[in-house]
């Protein structure tokens, strides 16, 4: 929802060609000033996958990512996270698939090789400022969903 009062600086999501789509999350409605490749990340975002806001729900992040569930969805695995749905389409007609995305600030070496054998890949900056952000597209919501290729254009 756009905001109303002329005096305040566009929040991140105004600042992107898609501020339906991120105005959801805390990133989105902050206001702070991010180098443009995270706008223009975020830009390539949403129009590769036509992503859809998705309110944040932290058990698809518990389901898909072992150490969240271990631990719940606090400190760096799930530091900054945020959940989007793609759309039903042709080729995913009996699912419309969740794009879960997390940017912490720091990812020792050993940490990122289980991100990566859970089936997360790093992606361009969506957070900002040395954050690394991470990326998985499942097909579902439930454990066992299939893990789908993420795009090249966000790698």
């Amino acid at each position: 929802m756009p905001r109303n009062n002329a005096e305040l600086p566009p929040n991140n999501a105004e600042r992107t060609n898609y501020p339906k789509v991120f105005n959801h999350c805390y990133w989105g409605r902050g206001t702070y000033d991010w180098d443009q490749d995270v706008w223009d990340n975020r830009n390539t975002l949403a129009k590769e996958l036509d992503i859809l806001p998705y309110p944040n729900y932290t058990m698809l992040l518990e389901t898909h990512h072992p150490r969240a569930q271990k631990r719940g969805a606090n400190g760096w695995w799930g530091d900054h996270s945020e959940y989007y749905r793609l759309p039903r389409t042709p080729e995913r007609h009996s699912t419309s698939g969740r794009v879960i995305l997390f940017s912490p600030y720091h990812v020792g070496s050993d940490d990122h090789e289980v991100l990566i054998s859970e089936g997360w890949t790093k992606i361009k900056p969506m957070y900002g400022n040395g954050a690394v952000t991470y990326m998985k597209i499942v097909s579902s919501i439930r454990k066992g969903a299939t893990i789908m290729d993420v795009p090249d254009s966000l790698k």
